[in-house]
């Protein structure tokens, strides 16, 4: 029995690389058969599906990512729970989140995306509850997966915006430093683009609170190229907060709480009021710090 999702999630995959399947076509995978397999008709084997995906600079992780995204049993409003639970600072429905997601994997081992939706809801919860944490095995199973992509897609940038905290100063300096190396391919990079501003500034926060300032000048860096001005206000105003914050938390002033609280206030006109209520919660705890 014909599988038909493979076929649908490889025409996915190859349509949003804007690819005609007649580039794809060749002596190795003529055009019909690849039009059947897109429509569920047929089959391929292994090694025509590995060549296909070469063909459209895709992986099988890429490939099978999707597959699962699109599987009937695959519960697709998980990742939007998880953030809107950890934004409520909601710890019982994180908990919740993660043993559901636990009996998951054990019911579908082969699907990555339990594992990946797991280890960001016990990321999450970690930072709610501070005595919640991560098995260090999970840990160095997300580093080398990062560590091992050659290609970034929306799967890594979302894992290092909210997994960031997890890591160790040296994973995560190893991490940001593989995102922004200029080595680096990104696949679509103008649509990738604010996902890695996203998945920088989440870690720009954690090297503040971890006070591993070093990295910092990278990431800055780079950010004052990616960020337009004007485009995107919500990645300005969290970027403008986190180099007050730096400030402050590096040289302790009221010069720069003043800065740091005006960010605060800028939060909450624009009415960001999760985001608000963060910023203050970790301002306080770096005044108590700082004896401020």
């Amino acid at each position: 029995m014909v599988d038909k999702l493979i076929g649908k999630t490889y025409k996915s995959l190859r349509l949003l690389k804007k690819i005609e399947a007649k580039a794809v076509a060749s002596e190795q995978l003529s055009y019909s058969q690849l039009l059947k397999f897109e429509q569920g008709k047929t089959s391929l084997t292994i090694e025509k599906l590995m060549y296909a995906l070469t063909q459209i600079g895709s992986t099988l992780g890429d490939f099978e990512y999707l597959y699962y995204e699109q599987a009937d049993y695959l519960p697709l409003q998980i990742g939007g729970a998880i953030f809107r639970t950890y934004w409520e600072r909601n710890s019982s429905k994180l908990q919740k989140l993660v043993n559901e997601l636990k009996d998951d994997l054990a019911k579908y081992p082969d699907d990555p995306r339990y594992f990946i939706y797991l280890v960001q809801a016990e990321s999450f919860l970690a930072q709610v509850d501070k005595d919640f944490k991560i098995s260090d095995a999970g840990i160095l199973k997300i580093y080398d997966y990062l560590m091992g992509v050659s290609q970034w897609w929306m799967l890594e940038c979302e894992i290092l915006m909210n997994c960031a905290s997890i890591f160790s100063d040296h994973q995560l300096r190893e991490l940001v430093h593989k995102m922004i190396n200029p080595g680096v391919q990104y696949r679509n990079p103008d649509a990738l683009q604010s996902h890695i501003n996203a998945a920088l500034l989440s870690s720009i926060r954690v090297l503040i609170a971890n006070k591993h300032f070093e990295p910092l000048r990278e990431i800055f860096d780079y950010l004052d190229a990616h960020i337009l001005p004007d485009y995107n206000m919500y990645e300005r105003a969290m970027f403008a907060y986190f180099k007050v914050l730096y400030r402050f938390r590096k040289n302790p002033s009221k010069e720069s709480l003043l800065a740091v609280e005006s960010c605060i206030e800028a939060f909450k006109l624009l009415e960001c009021f999760g985001l608000a209520n963060l910023a203050t919660e970790e301002l306080e705890r770096y005044k108590k710090e700082s004896h401020i």
